[in-house]
């Protein structure tokens, strides 16, 4: 998260953030430090880095996965795909709503509570010692970050979506979600969920669904806690349908890519012309992907020298790396063809 790095407040001293390493946490007995804090900070980003069980060192490859906030005034959230009230003193529930207002759902998360607010997020507290971080991302998406701090075998959360009438939630192959109208068209997506434990590993995890609720499973037997997963909701009305229904299906956490990525660094590093560009992109397909996919949502959360670099590498490399990843659509966006 190259971008957000030089947009978030300075680290205090004596406190390093290294790329590419584990993320590395420490099990503190409570949280009430954590919200003290968090009127102190913005996204949910800053509120994760701020909570004392946080090291900080190492701490990139976890806040790669969070996107860049969206401004929020008077507890509500307009980007350009979307509008969110996020839980405040008066309302636990989140209202998510397209730009037009054509399309609504409010979500709600069982028996947790609103806690604090930050300039661009909310927190709620929960049972079991979790709590959650909800905030509207400058993409137009809706994050809620599940931190998880009671060692367990096996975790789970519920989000409760009350959605329009007529539609539901379908999984994908892939193990994204896929909200459909009645006519069978996709008017919204949850990407495939990630979680990743206190040693920066990811772990197994997957939604299911019964009706508007929507159940993230993750398997902690091994993991070291805390672990912090996430749904990441977003709108596809009013967006380029068939990209943002790809982008919701692809992770790089996911096993399926993983000779794709190295058949992907062999073609990239191929072409001497663009080996650089690949370099100050962080040198590895993990990291191009992850921003390929904040530049496919929203070009905002990059920085200038970012953008130049993956539309250098987007150009160069061609639809054959985007035909592996299963992104055809959102090449062909991108370079217009």
């Amino acid at each position: 998260m190259v971008a957000r790095m030089t947009n978030r407040k300075a680290v205090p001293a004596g406190i390093g953030i290294a790329l590419g390493s584990a993320l590395l946490l420490s099990v503190v007995p409570t949280t009430a430090y954590a919200i003290d804090q968090a009127s102190e900070t913005e996204g949910a980003a800053d509120v994760l880095a701020d909570r004392p069980e946080f090291d900080r060192v190492n701490a990139e490859p976890l806040l790669d996965l969070i996107d860049e906030p969206a401004a929020v005034v008077d507890g509500t959230a307009i980007s350009a795909a979307s509008v969110t009230e996020l839980p405040s003193a008066n309302s636990d529930s989140l209202e998510y709503s397209t730009l037009d207002g054509k399309a609504s759902m409010s979500i709600d998360i069982p028996d947790a509570t609103h806690s604090a607010s930050t300039d661009s997020a909310s927190i709620l507290e929960g049972t079991n010692g979790e709590s959650y971080i909800a905030q509207a991302s400058e993409s137009g998406g809706l994050q809620i970050l599940n931190v998880a701090t009671r060692p367990t075998e096996e975790h789970s959360f519920d989000v409760n979506t009350t959605i329009p009438e007529g539609s539901e939630w379908a999984t994908t192959a892939s193990g994204s979600l896929e909200l459909r109208n009645v006519d069978g068209d996709t008017i919204a997506a949850i990407d495939v969920p990630w979680s990743v434990d206190a040693a920066g590993e990811h772990l197994p995890t997957y939604f299911t669904v019964d009706g508007g609720l929507i159940t993230q499973h993750v398997d902690t037997n091994q993991a070291t806690f805390p672990v912090v997963s996430d749904p990441d909701i977003w709108w596809v009305i009013g967006t380029a349908a068939m990209c943002a229904v790809e982008i919701a299906g692809i992770s790089v956490a996911a096993a399926k890519v993983v000779s794709v990525f190295a058949k992907a660094d062999k073609l990239i590093k191929s072409t001497k012309a663009i080996v650089s560009a690949y370099n100050a992109l962080g040198g590895k397909v993990d990291k191009v992907i992850t921003l390929l996919k904040k530049y496919m949502k929203s070009k905002t959360s990059l920085t200038k020298s970012q953008i130049t670099s993956l539309e250098k590498l987007i150009r160069a490399v061609g639809l054959t790396l985007f035909g592996w990843l299963g992104l055809g659509n959102c090449y062909n966006l991108i370079t217009g063809r």
